[in-house]
């Protein structure tokens, strides 16, 4: 299984016609992203809006490219997966879609190693693992068996590289499909070192440079290969859900509309389904980089918050969820009416898989949270997470709004 790293969320919920310059986070573990340009550009342009960073190169010797200066500092290798999408509308352009390279002058026969996913009328990984030799390049490709792609569709791509003593791979799927395979055995292990140039949209070295003319909507970075099924689920998922723009930042009036108007729109308009996977901060939740599982709301659902995190956008008035951890029961009621991020909801206990219920705890609004042991629940709509530690609770409350925590025991203030 695959451990996700970096998570570039390029899309934005307004439109910014000059995005030059933008810096945008990594929401696991907050690396920068950096528009720039190289060269003196004249006619070319960069915007950002919901569907990605808009990347209009029209100069031909000069242009504008997505700097990962962010992961200059980090010691990425080992077997790894990309995972982006983007739209290429040009593919008369042997364009770079993401290159992590390290090539020091006199570095000869040391770590000197470099990935890149590329189109060049094919779609094609190139990876040098390490030690380079006065012989040249050591480095295998793949590339798709035909060309799959057109300059008007966006394309979801994953690449996957894998080393194992006479059994290594490096592999390309798009669309979920696997286009191509190199087996013939990598060199050695991706070194696990530091590169000094990692870019989205170009190459390492500005002389020659061809740069991107499309549309880049996110990169993720994985620790592991990606088995094919759990390629097929991750694009599945992509291909099945709305895709949002970061709202961690925004009001708590933009994370209700996203939570409650977006998502009920989403559900409407595609009534065959009723739960998707997407990452917290489309949504402004807890917990940005976590992969939540979002229900489709019912009164009185119940779901089942053994394991991971989950949303559902409970609304009305009186209206409640059940979520269930073995025979510890959480019932959560929105008790005012409809009122955006003004909604006031209560939260209930139950031991005894919801044949009673402790008392209630009354006023809880938007931001506002509860962990019970493992368990935390969520406001502003439903929200819950399983940090799997160990601990009952012993009926203990912790309320945490604002910076402020209070402790509750069977609905009574005990610590403030």
């Amino acid at each position: 299984m695959t451990n996700l790293l970096y998570n570039w969320n390029f899309t934005n919920e307004t439109t910014i016609s000059d995005a030059l310059n933008n810096i945008i986070y990594d929401s696991s573990a907050n690396l920068s992203a950096k528009i720039i340009s190289r060269n003196s550009i004249s006619s070319s342009t960069v915007s950002r809006n919901e569907d990605g960073i808009n990347l209009n190169n029209s100069d031909s010797d000069a242009g504008i490219c997505i700097d990962l200066l962010g992961l200059d500092s980090v010691q990425l290798g080992g077997n790894i997966s990309i995972e982006m999408v983007l739209k290429n509308e040009d593919l008369s352009r042997n364009s770079i879609y993401f290159q992590t390279i390290r090539d020091v002058e006199g570095e000869i026969n040391n770590d000197s190693a470099f990935v890149t996913c590329k189109y060049d009328n094919l779609t094609k990984l190139l990876v040098r693992t390490d030690n380079r030799t006065n012989a040249g390049y050591s480095y295998k490709t793949a590339s798709v068996a035909s060309n799959q792609i057109d300059n008007t569709n966006f394309y979801h791509y994953i690449f996957t590289i894998s080393y194992e003593s006479g059994n290594s791979s490096i592999k390309i799927f798009i669309n979920g499909v696997e286009r191509a395979e190199n087996t013939a055995g990598l060199t050695s292990q991706l070194t696990n070192t530091l590169r000094q140039s990692n870019l989205i949209g170009t190459q390492k070295n500005p002389t020659d440079a061809i740069y991107l003319k499309g549309v880049v909507k996110y990169l993720k970075i994985y620790q592991n290969a990606m088995a094919s099924s759990e390629v097929t689920s991750t694009y599945n998922n992509y291909n099945s859900a709305p895709y949002y723009s970061n709202i961690d930042s925004g009001t708590n009036a933009d994370k209700y509309t996203r939570r409650h108007s977006d998502l009920n729109t989403y559900f409407t308009d595609n009534p065959s389904i009723t739960s998707f996977s997407m990452t917290g901060n489309q949504l402004g939740l807890l917990n940005s980089a976590k992969s939540y599982n979002v229900h489709k709301f019912t009164n009185g659902d119940d779901i089942d918050i053994s394991s991971g995190y989950h949303y559902i956008p409970l609304s009305g008035q009186n209206q409640f969820i059940i979520f269930k951890n073995g025979t510890s029961w959480y019932k959560i009621t929105q008790t005012s009416v409809d009122d955006g991020e003004n909604a006031i909801y209560k939260y209930e206990k139950s031991t005894d898989s919801g044949n009673t219920y402790d008392a209630p705890v009354t006023g809880n609004t938007f931001g506002q949270s509860i962990t019970d042991g493992s368990i935390t629940i969520g406001f502003g709509g439903a929200e819950s997470g399983n940090s799997g530690s160990s601990g009952s609770g012993n009926g203990k409350l912790v309320v945490t709004s604002n910076g402020k925590t209070t402790i509750k025991l069977n609905g009574k203030i005990v610590i403030k």
